[in-house]
């Protein structure tokens, strides 16, 4: 069965006395990763944004990634899995064009 290339979209919640911005990224991604094997193996960040909160403690991490998927059975699991870590605000599907 062949793979397809899809983009998305996630912000995460990183709380706690998280001062900058580096680790507050560093943070965001680890949680991500350990959450979604799928993320894990085949996920590929492109892009990320940093939001800063209440007095640069609280943080938004917005990660764009690439990511293998099977079929919209696994899309769905996926999709699932992404929106029930607790720490996850959104899950946004991104159009994507593969590039060569």
């Amino acid at each position: 069965m062949s793979m397809e290339t899809k983009a998305f979209e996630v912000i995460v919640s990183v709380t706690g006395n998280i001062r900058n911005e580096k680790v507050a990224i560093a943070e965001g991604v680890r949680y991500l990763t350990s959450g979604s094997d799928d993320l894990a193996e085949t996920g590929d960040p492109f892009e990320i944004h940093a939001y800063d909160g209440d007095e640069g403690l609280d943080w938004g991490i917005g990660v764009h990634f690439v990511v293998s998927i099977e079929d919209d059975e696994h899309l769905k699991i996926f999709m699932d899995d992404m929106t029930d870590m607790k720490l996850v605000e959104s899950v946004e599907h991104l159009p994507y064009v593969a590039t060569v």
